[in-house]
């Protein structure tokens, strides 16, 4: 199948809980001269203030020794708050019938070039796409190093597990997969996007979006940075 970039932004939902991270998504769309934005999805939120006075055992890390079991335990809620957020996209293009759906976050940052490369790259989609990754985490160059991408199928595709859910498509044909997986797979970053035998999900050989966060900003669930380290600012 044939997706041009104004197909796959027309279809394009943003998952945000914060003005200023929108704001910032929305000037670097605008930045890379990117026509159509997609629209704004307001993401299911639950302050960390509710979770430590509603579960005794995380209420009782505020006290403990070992402070970053809280943190473990606050960021594990966040990414199940932010996978309900993707759940109710991929409902909503369900009910509405759509072929497709583009989900990103608000930390996606497009890469230079990225509609000339999408235009490119999605000219032939192989029909058996259940997922196609638009985005996906840089690894190091060390870890490149050690282990490097598989090479790619159908010119303009890898099969390979990445994290990261912050730039992606799902297509009608997994839909009802997508959203029965969620009672053993509540993370959209994890098994839900990545290839299995039971699921065909590629990505782009390369990602066309990345990550990039506004420190101290509420995020829904990673403080992953450009420069691909992860920045954890204290819980208050």
């Amino acid at each position: 199948m044939t997706l041009t970039s104004s197909q796959i932004l027309s279809n394009s939902f943003v998952v945000t809980i914060d003005e200023n991270r929108y704001n910032a998504f929305v000037s670097e769309f605008e930045a890379a001269k990117i026509p159509i934005l997609p629209k704004k999805f307001i993401g299911y939120e639950i302050e960390d203030s509710y979770f430590i006075s509603a579960f005794k055992i995380v209420s009782d890390l505020q006290y403990s020794e070992k402070r970053g079991i809280l943190e473990y335990n606050l960021r594990k809620f966040h990414a199940l708050c932010n996978n309900a957020s993707h759940f109710a996209i991929v409902q909503h293009a369900m009910l509405l019938d759509l072929p497709f759906v583009t989900i990103f976050e608000d930390d996606a940052v497009p890469e230079e070039n990225c509609l000339e490369k999408l235009d490119l790259y999605c000219s032939n989609v192989p029909d058996d796409t259940d997922v196609l990754r638009l985005g996906w985490f840089l690894l190091s160059r060390e870890r490149m190093n050690r282990t490097p991408l598989p090479e790619p199928v159908f010119d303009h595709f890898i099969v390979k597990r990445f994290p990261g859910s912050h730039a992606y498509i799902v297509f009608k044909k997994f839909y009802k997969r997508f959203l029965e997986s969620n009672k053993h797979q509540p993370r959209c970053d994890f098994d839900k996007i990545n290839p299995s035998p039971d699921k065909t999900v590629y990505a782009l050989k390369e990602p066309l979006f990345v990550q990039q966060n506004i420190l101290n900003a509420p995020v829904m669930h990673a403080y992953r940075m450009k420069d691909r380290v992860v920045k954890l600012p204290p819980v208050h």
